[in-house]
C-alpha cells in the first residue's frame, strides 16, 4: 500500500492549481488517504482503475490507446 509519506511527496511536487493522480494497485493506507482529503490528490486503487479502465479505454482513440499497452483478458467460466 502507498503510504502517507509517498502521498504527501507527490503534495510537494505540486503547484499552483497542479491536480495530482497517484495510482497505486495495492492501495493506498489511511494516513496516505488522509494526506490526499486535504490536498489536489486523486487516489485510483486497482478497483477505481479497472472501472475507469472498462468505462473510457474503449472510447479513446487508437494513437492514445498505443500510449498504454493494456490488453483485454477475458475468462470463460462454466455455469453450475
Amino acid at each position: 500500500k502507498a503510504s502517507s509519506q509517498e502521498v504527501q511527496q507527490l503534495n510537494g511536487a505540486l503547484t499552483g492549481n497542479d491536480m495530482g493522480v497517484f495510482i497505486s494497485l495495492a492501495g493506498f493506507s489511511p494516513d496516505a488517504r488522509n494526506v490526499a482529503r486535504n490536498s489536489n490528490i486523486d487516489l485510483i486503487d486497482l478497483n477505481r482503475f479497472i472501472g475507469l479502465w472498462q468505462e473510457f479505454y474503449s472510447k479513446m482513440a487508437d494513437e492514445d490507446k498505443s500510449l498504454m499497452q493494456i490488453t483485454s483478458v477475458y475468462f470463460v467460466a462454466e455455469n453450475d
